[in-house]
């Protein structure tokens, strides 16, 4: 949320807030790295720094200042180190106007360094301007994309209002009123399957002539429209003071919303009245738009100061897990987040400079996807549509002052919708991609139809092992538990994708072990999988499954009983192979051709190494008397006969 980056950014000189477990112990450190900072006490700072840096491993601040103090204590290498992490990530920052860093210009690496995070600051990213929005004194906030109406809903901070367009992509389009409400409107988000507009409202300074009482009071409330109509169905006041900035709607009506000035995680069940919360008090200074993990399970929460943690939504109210972010990777400053199949892609404008980025679901790495561009100003909000990145440029706050007064001088805001198109990061599809097909092989001994049911297209087509062709319905009734004695396991051991646009082919190697009423039993299966990519995700639309022939095991045979089958066979007067024993197998000669090895499976069956799906089974007459022998590949034989 916009806002939020005006209404914190007096709160901390040093660092950006955050809060541990233990809230107190980072307001504690917070306090004494200003101090020391302020007093030039760099080897305490540094120390402070280094501890504090846990608590918010999402923020470039943090990796900045110990950067700072590192050169200012003559410790080169790391300084450089530091400083390249934030080059690595695109971060741009002016060194030569801070004296901190005057101890590094003799060091090798620096002077080409300090170019690098100048040069960040360029223009990276070919956005499309979609339409200019309303007016100069606007402050658009979110948006939300009804598909079949083919209507785009902004929410106006300014004016407390929600707008509809009319297919912005058209040059034509229009737009209007859709609902004046009685505070500013923060969050949108549209539940299509119960034909509802979600938003959030807030009183703030910023609001034209509209609010519920003074900005101080901190009113703010989560309201339910009709999506046809614009009439309010529902309201449900937050039960605590701030703003409700940011939402998102999960497939089954949960509504999940961020508190964003004092920090809290709320959720509203489908049928609720009032809110439930998720998170522990303090955890979160700040947490902006959510997103929910592929499978569901997690809610991703950026956090403005301290980076992305994450909610395990099965055991909350909970304390969120924060992951390490990847070298050269870095989360804080998110405004807006949103999942586009494997990825997350957000718009981070508490960075310099802002931008628009994507980052993998394991946060080890990051694409700048738009970042300097003519007009970009200070972006907001985007959401996935189609293919593209619909989001908000220069939306104007930094126009404002924190009374809600217009900056005396500020030019006018020009805020746009831009699009942005967003084509798949392979290595991320495919990690992805893998996961999600080991959740369904998982998913297999328990019976859990729950997994197969969220990954499976409705349109899926199977076809397997034994050439049965099913449908969504009749796989989702296979799927059961393993009767009482049997324990087995499914485990992806090779992995290969293709990708093109939203279409992913994978074929994976699978390894089963059952364990059959303790006698252990291994199988492979060869699975070919076709993914597309669908505004919840990637699913699954095809899938074809073959059993991995293996060679059998070898019996052994006698030499008297192994070499009776030496001799000719034909298989027509032109054609025929000579057979000789040669220590525990028989070896083929046939004119032209290389001779062939086969092994003794049982009596009168061999195999050929390698060749699982064929064998040669000799035929003998009543007496006992060798014939010939037939070459069987599954059910077909062609027959050969021996030669007298």
């Amino acid at each position: 949320m916009s806002f939020l980056r005006h209404a914190l950014a007096g709160l901390l000189a040093l660092a950006a807030a955050a809060a541990t477990a233990a809230p107190d112990d980072w307001r504690a450190l917070n306090r004494q790295a200003r101090a020391q900072a302020k007093a030039a006490d760099h080897a305490g700072l540094h120390d402070t720094l280094v501890r504090l840096a846990p608590a918010l491993p999402g923020s470039p601040t943090i990796v900045y200042k110990l950067a700072a103090s590192a050169a200012r204590l003559g410790h080169p290498d790391e300084a450089v180190a530091a400083l390249t992490r934030l080059a690595d990530a695109g971060l741009a920052y002016d060194l030569a106007k801070d004296e901190d860093f005057a101890s590094l210009a003799d060091h090798p690496g620096f002077p080409a360094l300090r170019e690098r995070l100048r040069a960040n600051g360029g223009a990276t990213g070919s956005s499309t301007r979609l339409k200019s929005f309303f007016a100069t004194d606007w402050l658009p906030e979110s948006l939300a994309w009804d598909e079949p109406g083919r209507r785009l809903f902004v929410s106006d901070v300014r004016h407390c209002e929600i707008r509809v367009v009319i297919d912005p992509t058209r040059p034509t389009s229009t737009d209007r009123r859709f609902a004046r409400l009685s505070s500013s409107v923060f969050a949108l988000g549209i539940d299509a399957k119960r034909q509802r507009l979600w938003a959030s409202i807030a009183t703030v300074a910023q609001a034209d002539g509209c609010g519920e009482g003074a900005a101080k009071d901190e009113r703010t409330a989560l309201l339910a429209l009709d999506l046809r109509t614009g009439r309010i169905v529902q309201r449900v006041d937050a039960g605590l003071p701030g703003v409700l900035g940011d939402l998102l709607i999960a497939d089954d009506g949960t509504v999940y919303v961020t508190e964003s000035l004092h920090g809290a995680v709320l959720r509203l069940r489908p049928g609720a009245r009032a809110f439930d919360r998720l998170d522990v008090a303090g955890d979160f200074t700040s947490p902006q738009t959510p997103a929910l993990s592929a499978d569901g399970r997690m809610l991703i929460m950026p956090d403005y100061a301290r980076g992305i943690g994450l909610l395990a939504l099965d055991a909350c109210p909970c304390a969120a897990r924060w992951p390490a972010n990847g070298p050269g990777v870095f989360t804080a400053g998110i405004d807006g987040a949103v999942r586009d199949g494997a990825a997350l892609v957000a718009v981070q404008n508490g960075t310099s400079p802002p931008r628009v980025i994507r980052f993998a679901d394991d946060l080890q790495r990051q694409q700048v996807l738009e970042s300097g561009t003519a007009g970009l100003g200070e972006p907001t909000h985007g959401i996935v549509v189609g293919r593209s990145l619909w989001f908000i440029a220069d939306v104007g706050w930094d126009r404002f002052e924190e009374s809600g007064r217009r900056k005396a001088g500020a030019p006018p805001s020009h805020a746009e919708l831009r699009a942005l198109a967003l084509d798949p990061d392979p290595v991320a599809v495919e990690r992805t991609l893998r996961m999600q097909t080991q959740q369904l092989l998982d998913a297999i001994a328990p019976g859990d139809v729950a997994v197969w049911d969220h990954w499976l297209d409705p349109a899926v087509l199977q076809v397997d092992e034994n050439d049965t062709v099913r449908g969504k319905a009749e796989i989702l009734k296979e799927i059961q538990p393993l009767p009482k004695g049997l324990v087995g396991h499914l485990q992806v051991t090779e992995f290969r994708m293709a990708l093109a646009g939203d279409v992913a082919v994978a074929t994976h190697e699978d390894d089963e072990s059952l364990d059959y009423f303790g006698q252990m039993l291994r199988s492979r299966f060869r699975m070919t999988d076709t993914w597309h990519r669908t505004a919840a995700g990637w699913r699954l639309l095809g899938s074809q499954v073959l059993a991995v022939h293996q060679d059998p095991p070898a019996a052994t045979l006698d030499a008297a009983t192994l070499c009776a089958y030496a001799g000719r066979y034909v298989l027509t007067p032109e054609i025929s192979v000579t057979a000789r024993c040669e220590g525990a197998v028989l070896v083929f000669e046939r004119a032209g051709r290389a001779n062939r090895t086969f092994l003794p499976e049982l009596k009168d069956q061999f195999f050929e190494p390698g060749q699982p799906r064929t064998r040669r089974l000799f035929q003998r007459d009543a007496g006992g008397a060798i014939t010939g022998f037939v070459d069987r590949r599954e059910e077909r034989d062609i027959q050969w006969k021996r030669a007298p």
